[in-house]
């Protein structure tokens, strides 16, 4: 990445928690609205408001593009991921790319873990002054990084992560802005830093969202979206790609899930074409 990119906070990472600040009826983030303006966190209680009235989910939903609801879906199906795995022992947790998770925060099953969040300087610092009051329930510790020219290991050098521990690796939203080679070279590097029993949870682009003409053309008004916000979409895989990638990295058992998965989870209609394209694979070290 430019230097640009290092000293400018990420808007996707905003946009991403505009999202999940409005959430979709009971699913939401309570914290994400930190991440935001303070002029503008008053619209956000007044879209989750409004959301309440009749009519009003499907208005809010049309008039965000539908991002608060991939957002929350997506935090939901992460969420579970991280619970699932510190219920099965695993004690340390490392967000790759953090941008304004706050899971650390709000997560009663990171209650004692360690946590450390690895991402750009700029992105973390504004992430830090917007968290510096609260007090997370895990043992946080930041690492600013860019990985497109830092090594992952000796960023994590100064932390409490102890590499003969299994890890829980965390690569939300990420990976969909770095090219393929930095994708492989990146999920490589994690199996090769992982313990038996560590477990990768990483969201990915796939290529066209939804399928066919309707699909391409939101996938083609995506990417220049992306691109007027400088942060251009690099990388998309189908399901079959990305079980291949992970699986070559040296993780196993890859499970792929996307937006209707998520909705049935949480007893929700699937979403309709917008953000569809965003998914899910879950993979485990041996």
């Amino acid at each position: 990445m430019t230097s640009h990119h290092r000293t400018r906070a990420s808007w996707t990472a905003r946009a991403v928690a505009l999202g999940r600040a409005v959430g979709r009826g009971d699913l939401y983030d309570g914290l994400a609205e930190r991440a935001l303006p303070r002029l503008v966190r008053p619209a956000v209680r007044g879209l989750r408001a409004a959301a309440a009235l009749p009519g009003g989910r499907a208005a809010v939903a049309v008039g965000l593009g539908g991002l608060n609801v991939h957002a929350a879906l997506r935090m939901h199906a992460v969420d579970a991921e991280v619970e699932r795995a510190v219920f099965a022992g695993i004690r340390q947790v490392v967000v790759v790319g953090a941008g304004y998770d706050s899971r650390a925060w709000r997560l009663e099953a990171l209650r004692g873990a360690n946590v450390v969040e690895v991402d750009r300087p700029a992105t973390q610092r504004r992430k830090r002054a917007a968290m510096a009051d609260l007090t997370p329930l895990a043992d946080v510790q930041f690492v600013a990084a860019d990985l497109a020219e830092d090594s992952l290991l000796l960023a994590l050098a100064p932390t409490s992560w102890d590499r003969q521990h299994p890890t829980l690796w965390v690569w939300e939203a990420v990976v969909p802005y770095l090219d393929d080679t930095a994708v492989r070279s990146t999920a490589t590097g994690l199996a090769e830093l992982s313990a038996p029993g560590s477990r990768l949870v990483m969201t990915f682009a796939h290529p066209v969202g939804g399928g066919g003409l309707a699909g391409a053309f939101v996938d083609g008004g995506a990417r220049l979206a992306f691109e007027a916000l400088g942060e251009p979409l690099r990388s998309s895989y189908d399901d079959w790609d990305i079980t291949a990638l992970v699986t070559e990295a040296g993780f196993e058992d890859p499970v792929v899930t996307g937006a209707s998965e998520w909705a049935r989870a949480v007893g929700q209609g699937a979403p309709r074409l917008v953000f569809a394209a965003e998914r899910l694979v879950t993979a485990a070290r041996r």
